[in-house]
């Protein structure tokens, strides 16, 4: 089964990325870390964990280059995945990923030993409920602690029935034990079944729920609704909706929720309290082809706009330089200035890369002086095509 373990979020080192910015033009570290966030998320789409594929013509659509961008600046990206049959693995991502997992699953089994603990700790309590510790204090007339029943309400139905808010409880928390639920004032034990109520420990969230899922609620039975209505909003919730013990799901979104709830009620089940339980399972069995499509969609969203942020500096150096070899002059001017601008210095790495900097940027500002022309080529590829049309 894949490993569906996929945090929204890993480490991001400024200092390495700066770094890195000196060594990688900006355009192919863009397609580079577009890269390597979709191999994070490659569990939510049912593929191997930081992973992406090895096919180029997907690689080129994926990392926002293009075919002709890709083929010059793509070998330089997979070089830093490693090749594994038909994927390429980022084993950075790999060995991060595990490290979280490590230390989630670790809080995880401290969290429930301690739960388990402090709920479990009045396991060898006297059987009437009272507390033989304080017996000797209340002979001196000391005692002034109150039963512990006063602390839970009298009723499980009466803590079912508490506001979202009331009832708020940390994910991951246990309930509170059963015999502690329905204490009385006087001590006696609890029914056996008084704590069942107690047993939903997601927390409510008040989301907005899209029209089709009031609708959907609307046909439950009365005394299913507010159920209901419950585990519709915990699964546009970041806890997620119980379908079973350590199972929940979530919808991608509410269109998502809203699309499960239509498909329910054009093939109901038999029993219209179960309304609500069949919208989880369809969330569940969809999710991963809707998740797809959210990021299709993101992707086609931003990756004209990051491509725009980047075309505009680079179309503009090439049309510069287009335009400096129709005009030799120019660029003789500016060869014998920066020679003169340079002179006496060291020709070390350093100053020679400076060198190169200050020509192109002089090439850029006298072809923007000078009205930033489309060089005579392209303007005439253009015409050519104006003319074609």
């Amino acid at each position: 089964m894949t490993d569906v373990y996929a945090p929204p979020a890993f480490q991001f080192y400024a200092r390495d990325f700066l770094a890195l910015r000196d060594t990688m033009p900006p355009e192919q570290l863009v397609a580079w870390q577009s890269l390597r966030s979709l191999a994070w998320l490659a569990p939510t789409r049912g593929e191997p964990p930081c992973t992406v594929t090895a096919d180029d013509e997907a690689l080129a659509r994926m990392s926002g280059l293009g075919a002709a961008k890709w083929r010059k600046l793509g070998p330089a990206i997979r070089a830093r995945f490693r090749l594994e049959g038909d994927r390429l693995v980022d084993d950075e991502l790999l060995v991060a990923r595990s490290e979280m997992r490590e230390f989630h699953d670790k809080k995880s089994r401290a969290g429930k030993a301690g739960a388990e603990k402090r709920w479990h700790a009045g396991a060898n309590a006297p059987a009437n409920g009272t507390d033989t510790s304080n017996t000797s204090s209340s002979a001196h007339g000391t005692a002034d602690s109150k039963p512990i029943a006063n602390e839970w309400p009298a009723s499980a139905s009466a803590s079912a029935s508490k506001s979202g808010a009331e009832r708020k409880v940390l994910d991951g928390d246990p309930p509170p034990p059963a015999a502690a639920a329905g204490r009385s004032a006087n001590g006696a034990a609890p029914p056996a079944d008084a704590g069942a109520a107690e047993e939903r420990k997601a927390p409510q969230i008040d989301a907005p729920l899209p029209f089709d899922a009031i609708d959907l609620i609307a046909r439950m039975p009365d005394e299913k609704r507010e159920d209901g209505e419950r585990q519709l909003r915990d699964a546009l919730s970041r806890a997620g909706a119980r379908i079973s013990k350590g199972r929940y799901v979530r919808a991608v979104n509410a269109e998502h929720l809203a699309w499960a709830c239509r498909d329910v009620l054009d093939s109901p089940p038999d029993k219209a309290e179960q309304l609500a339980r069949w919208v989880l399972l369809r969330l569940e069995s969809s999710r991963l082809e809707w998740q797809s499509k959210a990021e299709k969609r993101a992707e086609q969203t931003t990756a004209p706009a990051i491509a725009a942020m980047l075309r505009a500096p680079v179309d503009a150096f090439e049309a510069a330089r287009e335009w400096l070899a129709e005009h030799p002059e120019i660029g003789r001017e500016i060869e014998a200035e920066g020679e003169a601008k340079f002179a006496g210095f060291p020709k070390t790495a350093g100053m020679l890369r400076q060198h190169s900097k200050w020509v192109d940027e002089q090439v850029v500002a006298r072809w923007k002086a000078a009205g930033a022309p489309e060089p005579a080529a392209a303007a005439h590829g253009q015409a050519t095509e104006g003319q074609s049309t």
